[in-house]
C-alpha cells in the first residue's frame, strides 16, 4: 500500500465482506501489537464493524501509525496468568476497551475450542508454514472465526468439533503436521 488511508480503505472492504459472509455471526477480532491501533481507525470509519474483542493484553503505544494506544494480547493460555499477576493490566483493558466502545468477552466462543497461532513474530510459524495453514484455512471459511490485518499467520480458528485435546496441545500437534508438510515439500 503506498499510504495508511489505502491500507485502511481495502482492509474496511475486506472486513465488510467477511461480515457479510459471517451473517448473524458477531465479527470478533484480536488486537495483536501494532494492528490494533489498524483496527481502531477502521472502527472509526465503520462504527460497528468489528464488535470485539476477544482477548485481554497489555496496553503498549502504537508507533507503529502513531496512536496512542494498542493492544498485545497473549493466547487464551497465557490469558488467565497475565491478568492474575498484574491485575492492572485488565483495568487498564478494560478501559480501552470502554473508551473504544469494544466489549471484553472472556469466553467469545462459548465453549469451543480455539486455536490460536501468532503471526510474524511468531520464531514457531515460519512464512511457508503461515501460507499453507492459510490455504488449508481458506478451504474452509465456515470455520474462520478471525483473520488477521497485517499479514502472518495469526488467527483463531475452531478445530474440528468435540476435539478431546487442550488448545496447546492442538496447535503443537498442528505445528507440527505444517513443519511436516513444508519440509517434505
Amino acid at each position: 500500500f503506498d499510504s495508511l488511508d489505502s491500507a485502511l480503505d481495502f482492509y474496511t472492504s475486506y472486513l465488510l465482506e467477511l461480515k457479510d459472509r459471517a451473517g448473524a455471526r458477531p465479527l470478533v477480532t484480536t488486537g495483536f501489537c501494532y494492528s490494533a491501533g489498524f483496527l481502531v481507525e477502521i472502527n472509526k470509519r465503520t462504527p460497528g464493524l468489528i464488535d470485539g474483542m476477544a482477548h485481554s493484553g497489555l496496553i503498549i503505544p502504537d508507533r507503529k501509525i502513531g496512536l496512542d494506544y494498542s493492544i498485545a494480547v497473549e493466547s487464551k493460555m497465557y490469558e488467565d496468568a497475565l491478568i492474575r499477576e498484574n491485575p492492572a493490566v485488565r483495568v487498564r483493558a478494560d478501559r480501552i476497551y470502554a473508551e473504544l466502545g469494544w466489549t471484553h468477552d472472556r469466553n467469545p466462543f462459548g465453549n469451543v475450542q480455539t486455536l490460536i497461532l501468532k503471526g510474524q513474530n511468531d520464531p514457531f510459524m515460519t512464512p511457508a508454514a503461515c501460507q499453507l495453514f492459510q490455504k488449508w484455512a481458506s478451504q474452509f471459511p465456515e470455520t474462520v472465526n478471525y483473520m488477521e490485518i497485517e499479514g502472518g499467520g495469526h488467527g483463531v480458528f475452531r478445530p474440528i468439533a468435540n476435539f478431546p485435546q487442550s488448545t496447546a496441545t492442538v496447535r503443537q500437534a498442528v505445528l507440527a503436521l505444517i513443519d511436516r508438510v513444508v519440509t517434505s515439500k
